[in-house]
């Protein structure tokens, strides 16, 4: 699923959405519909991580485009954790691929799982918050800060 969205800012980003949670991806789409910062945002949701790696390696995206990857830790029943699935990204063949930022967002604040994802070579864990008002923060504080403040390769 691919969302388009006209915008303000110097440069266009897609974000990758990584998790097999329909309302809290809804959620996510709607957040950055509504917020006018994020108005040159693409956003692509994968439900399985399998379907994710998959588009990654056919490279269905721009690669001039910058990128970000919102990754859930937990999948239910799909054999394939967050975590597997971060390191196949980040340990993949093509430089490309390993480059682009993933940012493990989950519900989960164990120190273990964080310890887990650094290791592992996430660029970045976040919390998803406890409320609706405060994930949508915490979504879109993250998206501006990497479409802001971070220097992303094309």
């Amino acid at each position: 699923m691919t969302i388009r969205l006209k915008g303000c800012w110097a440069r266009d980003m897609l974000v990758i959405i990584a998790d097999d949670d329909e309302d809290w991806k809804d959620s996510a789409v709607r957040w950055l519909k509504s917020t006018t910062e994020t108005s040159n945002v693409d956003a692509r949701h994968y439900a399985q991580p399998s379907d994710l790696i998959e588009a990654l390696q056919k490279h269905e995206f721009d690669r001039e485009s910058a990128k970000v990857v919102f990754l859930d830790l937990e999948f239910s029943n799909l054999g394939c954790s967050g975590l597997e699935t971060l390191q196949v990204l980040k340990e993949h063949v093509d430089e490309h691929i390993r480059s682009i930022p993933v940012i493990i967002y989950s519900r989960s604040d164990s120190e273990e799982e964080v310890s887990k994802s650094y290791a592992s070579k996430a660029n970045s864990y976040v919390h998803k918050g406890s409320t609706s008002k405060r994930q949508k923060k915490i979504f879109i504080d993250t998206v501006r800060f990497w479409m802001e403040t971070a220097k992303l390769p094309s």
